[in-house]
């Protein structure tokens, strides 16, 4: 991957499209790029065996101001979750952010921690009740609950032909189609077919709808945003079998966001796609960050960074997505960094209460880096009050529900019946992940067998290399995407080296 051809540059630049998202992601979860997903590594190595290295310098202080950083133990007394609110609760105390207004960030102001004030206005054009309903949609999607959110898109659709407003609703219904197919939220082949043909139909009428070019300069800045965000959303699913295409219409994108910008700072979810860019691109090689300055953009993991908290702490409608993107760009391994990580994963649990998806995603960033806290007492209790709650009649939320069951059989072997996995659920993506678990479990157990001769030990050792490699067999074999599939393949990577 540090062979690049002039060619690749521009597949590479397709990588930030994957965070054009203004509403949702990853994993979500918002799929990542397989160049850039693996946190820890050097981003441009996708399956290298070296030894995980830190994503972000040191030089990027944490902000001062988010949750307490008991992330995955239980919850304290007297919460109450249900109060959480998208804007109101990830928005205060940016650090590293352009306090200027002008929407420049650079290196310096990364270094002072200065705070930025959160930003509360609507974007031109948009009504308070297009807002309040877009805002409502938004939690429906983070929470995993596609119907409702297809009602509410439904609604927000008449009341913009109405007061003939702003296509919001198409940016965050195309939002929703994408963060379904990249993480393959269906229960089979034919939803995610009819949610294809929907996602066409939306993104068409968004763009129509948004066009810059025929748009009154009162509402320029917001159509940009729409605008260029549906293209670079609709440019994702071209990634793997057209990179250059899907580059080009991404550094197209780009450029919308930027002029948005431009016209009006206070849109902070353009932050976004800037952020992703420079952060991805940050880590590649040394000939492909000279050829983007020999073109006028020069990159750093700094300013990357800058534009990323900017979007996930000010951010009106990307909040959560530009925390998981942000977190993917943190090192597990540095301290504040981890700290950092603890208070978006405490942020998400605050917000979406009832979604298993944040859950299992914590557990897994500990299971990999930080077992030891896994295996916290505490952890067991919090996940054995979550797993009943989190039942239901959704695939998402149940497949999520069935991983986290996968991850407690790991912790307790002997867990009660209503603990314990169905082994006949269909994890489709996930098929791979009973068979990582076994492998991790093996590795952990080793401690145990200091003492035991050096054959034996060996024997156990190849055990855990043979699982490991059919678990990554699996993975790349199944039809998550790309992006996703790297992340994915790095974690089970490192969680399983024999350090």
């Amino acid at each position: 991957m540090n062979n690049l051809s002039f060619n690749g540059i521009a597949a590479n630049a397709g990588v930030f499209l994957l965070y054009l998202c203004v509403c949702i992601g990853g994993a979500v979860s918002s799929p990542l790029n397989a160049d850039s997903a693996q946190k820890g590594e050097d981003s441009v190595s996708q399956y290298s065996n070296t030894s995980s290295t830190p994503r972000c310098s040191d030089t990027v202080p944490v902000r001062d101001t988010l949750l307490s950083s008991d992330s995955l133990g239980e919850e304290p007394e007297g919460e109450d979750s249900s109060t959480a609110v998208e804007d109101d609760t990830a928005t205060t105390g940016l650090v590293g952010a352009d306090t200027t207004g002008t929407g420049s960030a650079g290196t310096d102001t990364a270094k002072t921690g200065a705070p930025l004030k959160p930003i509360r206005r609507t974007y031109p054009g948009i009504s308070d009740e297009q807002d309040s309903l877009a805002r409502e949609l938004i939690r429906c999607i983070w929470m995993f609950e596609w119907d409702d959110a297809g009602k509410i898109g439904h609604k927000l659709q008449k009341l913009e032909r109405k007061e003939h407003l702003p296509a919001l609703s198409a940016l965050l219904l195309t939002s929703a189609c994408i963060i379904r197919i990249q993480n393959g939220e269906f229960a089979n082949d034919q939803s995610e077919k009819i949610c294809r043909e929907d996602l066409d139909k939306i993104a068409k009428t968004g763009l129509a709808l948004s066009d810059p070019s025929l748009s009154p300069d009162s509402l320029a800045a917001t159509n940009l945003l729409i605008f260029g965000g549906i293209k670079g959303l609709c440019a994702t699913l071209r990634i793997g079998q057209n990179p250059i295409a899907a580059a080009v219409e991404g550094l197209n994108a780009l450029s919308l966001l930027e002029k948005c910008i431009a016209l009006d700072s206070a849109i902070t979810d353009a932050y976004l796609g800037l952020g992703v860019f420079y952060c991805s691109l940050s880590k590649a090689s040394a000939f492909v960050r000279g050829a983007l300055s020999l073109i006028g953009r020069p990159v750093s993991l700094d300013i990357g960074l800058t534009y990323l908290r900017r979007g996930a702490y000010q951010g009106r409608y990307t909040s959560t997505l530009a925390q998981v993107y942000l977190m993917e760009f943190l090192s597990p391994y540095q301290g504040d960094q981890i700290l950092e990580i603890n208070r978006i994963f405490k942020q998400f649990k605050t917000a979406y209460p009832a979604n298993p998806y944040f859950l299992f995603l914590e557990i897994e960033e500990n299971l990999c880096f930080h077992p030891e806290k896994a295996f916290d007492p505490s952890i067991r209790r919090t996940m054995r009050k979550k797993i009943v709650s989190f039942l239901g009649h959704d695939y998402s939320k149940t497949r999520y529900a069935m991983l986290i069951k996968w991850q407690y059989l790991l912790m307790d072997p002997f867990a009660a019946a209503p603990l314990r996995p169905d082994t006949t659920f269909q994890l489709r993506e996930f098929s791979y992940y009973p068979v990582f678990l076994s492998a991790l479990r093996e590795k952990f157990m080793i401690p145990q067998f200091s003492s035991a001769p050096p054959a034996l030990l060996e024997r156990r050792i190849r055990f855990i290399r043979r699982t490991e490699a059919r678990a990554q067999k699996l993975l790349l074999a199944s039809g998550m995407s790309p992006g996703w599939k790297g992340f994915y393949a790095w974690h089970i990577r490192d969680a399983l080296r024999m350090r």
